[in-house]
């Protein structure tokens, strides 16, 4: 199997077939432990994405927070977070408020479980 490497960097956009890519593989990473590098691709695609509210735009906003918050960076965990609640009531969506809710519900019982840990 050949191996493919691709310098973030260099790269100059993503395409919207490249973002379904991107947030389709977040399971792989999750699973093998790649959260540095799943949270780079995600954070790449959403901040290369076309603003404009989607579900797609959403799911990456997601992606992108729960990366962060595995790696530690809950400013930026929440940061996210809070904008895909501002995208979610953009989009008008009822499922797609669910999900933005969800993420922000998600973090504040992490947070808060992490911050009970350290406090025993």
């Amino acid at each position: 199997m050949a191996e493919i490497k691709v310098d973030l960097k260099k790269m100059k956009g993503i395409s919207q077939k490249d973002a379904e890519m991107i947030a389709d593989a977040w399971w792989f990473w999750f699973t093998h432990s790649h959260l540095t590098v799943g949270r780079s691709w995600s954070a790449r695609a959403f901040a290369q994405l076309d603003s404009t509210p989607s579900l797609l735009c959403l799911w990456l906003n997601a992606l992108t927070g729960w990366f962060a918050e595995a790696v530690g960076e809950f400013e930026t965990a929440l940061a996210m977070h809070q904008r895909g609640l501002a995208i979610a009531r953009e989009f008008g969506d009822p499922a797609t408020l669910g999900i933005a809710l969800y993420a922000l519900a998600a973090f504040f019982g992490c947070s808060f479980s992490i911050r009970c840990l350290s406090l025993g």
